[in-house]
């Protein structure tokens, strides 16, 4: 990496809060965003009967850029292990660093502020008229537009996620009380149980009481859980058997590709050939499998902490929040430049993946730069209103002689 790289890289790498950097998860955090990104970049702005050419390499695509929508459920997993991993540190070494007040502080100063900017700018922009959608904003805001609306929010419809995520960071210290259980077998019994626990509901729910699920529970931590609980099982594993340094093989790149492979091929069993849509255990074992061959893998390994991928995967809050305005733009962009039409699918497809990437990776870098790294420092309120003292500060006049 020449002088150049490593100026960016330094630039625009995620500062962590505990200051022990796992590559490999901004590396997850890059598949899980830009699959997102093309799901909604393609579901918006290609109508479903263009994709229809007759070519088998198209019709793959489609289906696979279609259950991009997944990469959520991957953010999910992620941060089940990255939240819970401090947490079990603290009961499976006695390692007394992780305290409550500093978490939950810690989890206000880093979001919060990215967060709220961006709804605002959502709000004034491109809300109309925004004084009528006041009471969305302030919903938003508190992260609870889903359960007081029951849709996703119109200032910011992907946010929805971060409503289930936030229902996480609050009651996941307390879910990690299942580390103070010593024996291996009986706490990764409870870990396994609450997860074959929330498949059942998922399953059965709709049976129990139909209005529930009518009502959107799957935008809550019941509903989705189920995705968060296998990083508890990854974080035991992490600690336990692998001693934060997990052993590399071939075998674990060869089964780490099944699990990449078999995620969409298990999405699309669902709903077909009498198989539930919600039937989602399939799903869950390949994401298992991904996730360690991503760690395990002598190849995977080394490809999912390549540079390129833990900066982008770094910035994966940014993007989330900015990318479907930025990919209307696009979208606006590629129509002026080349009208909607079958003849032009293909050429079409590239100018909106390389005008999009272009558009998305540009503005996102500059929102993290100036916005979210900076909140990534513990200390920036501090250092912010000493900014601020110095700015405003007055000498007093010196004594004219």
């Amino acid at each position: 990496m020449g002088r150049l790289g490593a100026w960016l890289k330094q630039k625009l790498s995620r500062v962590t809060s505990s200051g022990q950097f796992i590559p490999q998860i901004d590396g997850l955090r890059f598949v899980a965003v830009i699959s997102v990104v093309l799901f909604h970049m393609t579901w918006w702005l290609f109508p479903k009967e263009m994709w229809d050419t007759g070519s088998l390499f198209w019709s793959t695509l489609n289906v696979l850029i279609g259950k991009g929508y997944y990469g959520v459920e991957i953010f999910f997993m992620i941060s089940g292990f990255i939240l819970v991993l401090p947490m079990a540190k603290r009961h499976l070494r006695q390692d007394n660093s992780l305290q409550l007040k500093r978490y939950f502080a810690r989890r206000i100063s880093r979001l919060e502020p990215p967060y709220i900017l961006c709804l605002l700018i959502y709000w004034l922009f491109w809300t109309y008229p925004p004084m009528e959608h006041v009471g969305n904003l302030g919903a938003s805001m508190i992260y609870a537009h889903g359960p007081i609306y029951g849709t996703d929010s119109v200032i910011n419809h992907v946010v929805w996620s971060l409503e289930v995520e936030i229902q996480f960071y609050i009651i996941a210290p307390f879910l990690g009380f299942v580390f103070m259980v010593k024996s291996r077998p009986v706490r990764r019994a409870i870990i396994l149980g609450a997860i074959a626990g929330l498949i059942w509901l998922d399953l059965n729910l709709w049976v129990i009481d139909p209005w529930i699920s009518q009502f959107r529970y799957s935008t809550t931590l019941i509903g989705k859980g189920v995705y968060f609980l296998p990083g508890f099982l990854l974080a035991d594993i992490y600690l336990v058997e692998w001693k934060s340094n997990p052993p590399k093989c071939l075998l674990w790149d060869l089964l780490g590709v099944v699990g990449w492979v078999g995620i969409p091929v298990a999405l699309c069993w669902q709903g077909r050939w009498g198989i539930p849509k919600n039937w989602n255990w399939s799903v869950l074992l390949f994401q298992w499998i991904a996730f360690v061959g991503a760690f395990r893998g002598r190849f995977l390994s080394r490809i999912f902490a390549l540079p390129v991928l833990t900066v982008i995967g770094g910035m994966c809050y940014t993007i989330y929040l900015y990318h479907p305005k930025l990919i209307s733009f696009t979208g606006i962009i590629v129509s002026n430049i080349l009208p909607e039409s079958a003849d032009n699918f293909t050429v079409r497809f590239i100018l909106l993946i390389v005008i999009g990437a272009g558009l998305i990776l540009s503005v996102s870098t500059l929102l993290f730069v100036l916005v979210e790294k900076p909140c990534m420092q513990r200390d920036w309120p501090a250092k912010l209103l000493a900014w601020f003292r110095r700015i405003f500060r007055c000498d007093a006049p010196t004594e004219m002689e």
